[in-house]
């Protein structure tokens, strides 16, 4: 059911893009030379002694290249690798919807995500409600202690300052 689920989304979403907002989907490339910065890479020798690649953490160099080479409108449904240690929030490898757009604004591309979200979600699923919410930095640690909560469940953190100074 999930897979089906899945394909179906993803179906949806290049429709979406290609067909209504006239973007271009690329596969770029997964095994490439080591780049600087970021996560940590998962490295694949070569057969040629001292010489390796790694597998890519994000097409971020490659869509940059797309941007400059004059496609103003990109996407891909991208396999990205992290060597990094496990966590709950983290997986070596997984898939993301990556998306580039020329001149545009923060507001602009998450109202781009909402509606591509929107237009592929499945019909016998509850509705989307959009604009999703939104909040700052700053506001996620003062009432939730994180910059990823989980909003779902309503707990917020209280400042206990003032009571504390005051039973002392």
């Amino acid at each position: 059911h999930n897979l089906r689920l899945r394909s179906a989304v993803i179906m949806r979403m290049r429709e979406y893009l290609i067909n209504y907002l006239g973007f271009v989907e690329v596969e770029t490339p997964t095994l490439f030379r080591r780049t600087p910065g970021g996560a940590q890479e998962f490295v694949v020798p070569t057969r040629k002694a001292g010489h390796f690649y790694s597998l890519v953490q994000s097409p971020q160099q490659f869509k940059q290249m797309l941007m400059s080479g004059g496609i103003d409108r990109y996407f891909q449904v991208a396999r990205c690798y992290r060597d990094e240690a496990t966590r709950p929030d983290r997986q070596p490898e997984f898939t993301q919807l990556d998306i580039e757009l020329s001149f545009t604004s923060r507001d602009d591309i998450m109202q781009l995500i909402e509606e591509t979200l929107r237009y592929s979600w499945p019909k016998h699923l509850p509705k989307l409600q959009t604009p999703f919410r939104r909040i700052t930095y700053e506001e996620a640690m003062e009432k939730y202690g994180n910059d990823k909560p989980d909003t779902r469940f309503g707990f917020l953190l209280n400042n206990v300052s003032e009571i504390i100074e005051k039973s002392e």
